[in-house]
């Protein structure tokens, strides 16, 4: 419990010092409109793709056999996440200077499917084996 308070305590002095960085980068009108939009282009990705992960993981939940569930909310999960940090790399202004492209994405994220699916098949052959299924 002592750790969990302590931990909590240091995000938030580590929170408040960042506000006050932010706070004292913005010195005219101009830069705070900039760092107002910058936070907001931050917060975009995520309130498009977590709602979209969760719905997706309740729609999981109710039609997925219990086998299948924690594969796709894996799955979801990680997807959501690569989605959150690689598309704005992506779409940016420096999309080109990168090297990484839509199609390292999405070979990515088919292997990494294929993978999933097939240790779950795999896992599910065995329990068919065993007699659990």
């Amino acid at each position: 419990m002592r750790t969990r308070v302590a931990l909590v305590l240091a995000g938030v002095a580590l929170l408040g010092y960042g506000v006050r960085l932010l706070a004292g980068a913005a010195r005219t009108p101009g830069q705070s409109v900039a760092l107002g939009a910058w936070l907001l282009a931050g917060l975009l990705p995520l309130i498009l793709v977590l709602p979209l992960v969760g719905g997706v993981g309740l729609l999981v939940a109710r039609t997925l056999p219990r086998p299948l569930r924690t594969t796709a909310a894996v799955g979801v999960a990680v997807s959501g996440v690569l989605l959150l940090v690689a598309v704005p790399t992506l779409t940016g202004p420096t999309a080109g200077a990168t090297g990484v492209e839509w199609g390292g994405l999405l070979a990515f994220l088919g292997v990494f499917w294929g993978l999933l699916l097939g240790a779950t098949l795999s896992r599910i052959a065995r329990d068919q084996r065993r007699g659990r299924w």
